[in-house]
């Protein structure tokens, strides 16, 4: 999964986005129950059910089987260091400093830095203010979490640390396994009231 899924659920989830959301479906609610002079219960129905509609649909066990294996993977991390390693030689030639590890490490750091970026533009296009005003509004976890999955698969390429089809092996092994704990301590670790 991209990080930009993943902020987008932490965006979904803010209380000020609720609220906007909720304030929203009431007036629009209100408007059309002096339209069609409604009286108060027919408001409430009507709220009710505008409510209802704009529930998010669930996913289903099948889709979630496969997206928890890949939930943290921070895609857009992944395929700018994809795309770094396959330039990796002309890149050496002309930066010596940019060996393969040093790109891996790179955009391990690389990949909480684009979480933060995408969080931030995502909070101000939806009309929210740019910084949470409580740090428990950061979503910390999803940031450690796409920095752990970075670690695990940026290892699964072909990389100076996989040095034997058996380490490549044990990379991929420790990626999958990863990304499945990653998921089952996301119920833990995910803030109350998440789709996660």
């Amino acid at each position: 999964m991209s990080i930009s899924a993943l902020v987008n659920t932490d965006i979904e989830r803010s209380t000020e986005k609720a609220q906007h959301r909720t304030k929203h479906l009431i007036d629009r609610a209100k408007f059309l129950a002096l339209q069609h002079n409604l009286a108060a219960n027919d408001v409430a129905n009507i709220i009710g059910q505008a409510a209802n509609t704009a529930q998010p649909s669930r996913v289903t066990a099948g889709a979630n089987a496969l997206e928890s294996l890949v939930k943290y993977v921070p895609t857009e991390s992944v395929t700018l260091y994809l795309a770094a390693l396959s330039a990796g030689k002309a890149l050496e030639g002309v930066f010596a400093v940019l060996s393969p590890r040093t790109l891996y490490w790179f955009f391990l750091i690389l990949t909480p830095v684009i979480y933060i970026l995408i969080f931030i533009g995502k909070r101000r296009a939806n009309g929210l203010s740019t910084w949470p005003n409580k740090m428990t509004k950061w979503p910390v976890w999803n940031i450690v979490a796409s920095l752990i999955a970075f670690a695990a698969w940026g290892l699964v390429v072909p990389s100076p640390d996989s040095t034997s089809p058996l380490t490549s092996a044990a990379f991929t092994f420790l990626a999958v396994f990863v990304s499945t704990v990653l998921s089952l301590l996301g119920s833990v670790f995910q803030p109350a009231g998440t789709s996660a």
